[in-house]
């Protein structure tokens, strides 16, 4: 099922094998979030970065640092009530404004593919913080059945992570059958992962993946953060 600023729905079915569902506890990797962009901010998104929906991409992430050589004109959230709202939240998590940048976003995950993409395990790397130990998600476009997976025990200093082309943190195997291969079974997985949220802190410093079974464009915004899901999970209790 994919939405578009929670108003438009299609049908779509799962393009991977079942594994075991996760049991959503203090241990998860993930913590869905009640943070949702107001009306206003949902309409300066998608008017924003219309100019991308044309694009034939796979799932990447496309930084406001880079935007310009990527996307072909330079995009920034900077100024915007779309920031401002993400600031506001994430204080809740001890995030003050200061922490905000171009390295660490908001940034956007974008792809836009005329079939399903499956998924491909990876770590999430950041000049200014090194290994990103969780990511704030705000999904705009996206698919409530997308799922997450996570090997939690693939860190650095196991057997499966090397260096990768570019000499940073990286997993054997260069294409998506292969990494799964070698990783077998993920530890979780959190099946249709943004069913009942538009948004969630996620772990992103182990191998982890998602799957975008549904075609066309999907687009979430999201920031780069330097505490893990443990630390942000006491900010709740």
């Amino acid at each position: 099922m994919v939405i578009i600023a929670d108003c438009l729905s299609v049908d779509g079915s799962s393009i991977l094998p079942r594994v075991a569902k996760i049991n959503i506890s203090m241990s998860a990797p993930f913590i869905k979030s009640d943070f949702k962009f107001s009306q206003e901010s949902l309409d300066w998104i998608k008017a924003t970065f219309e100019f991308v929906k044309d694009k034939n991409e796979g799932h990447d992430l496309f930084k406001t640092e880079f935007s310009e050589r990527k996307l072909g004109r330079k995009v920034s959230f900077e100024g915007s009530l779309a920031l401002e709202e993400i600031k506001n939240y994430l204080k809740k998590f001890g995030i003050d404004d200061s922490y905000f940048d171009d390295l660490t976003g908001p940034d956007i995950f974008f792809s836009n593919k005329p079939h399903p993409s499956p998924h491909f395990p990876h770590f999430d790397l950041l000049r200014k913080i090194g290994l990103v130990k969780s990511r704030f998600n705000v999904c705009v476009i996206y698919g409530l059945n997308d799922d997450m997976f996570w090997w939690e025990d693939v860190v650095p200093g196991h057997p499966l992570v090397m260096p990768d082309y570019r000499q940073q943190i990286g997993l054997k195997g260069t294409t998506s059958q292969e990494r799964l291969s070698y990783l077998g079974n993920p530890t979780s997985i959190a099946e249709n992962m943004y069913n009942d949220t538009c948004s969630a802190f996620v772990r992103t410093d182990c191998a982890h993946s998602i799957t975008i079974k549904n075609p066309g464009v999907r687009l979430v915004v999201t920031v780069a953060l330097n505490k893990s899901i443990d630390e942000l999970r006491k900010f709740l209790s």
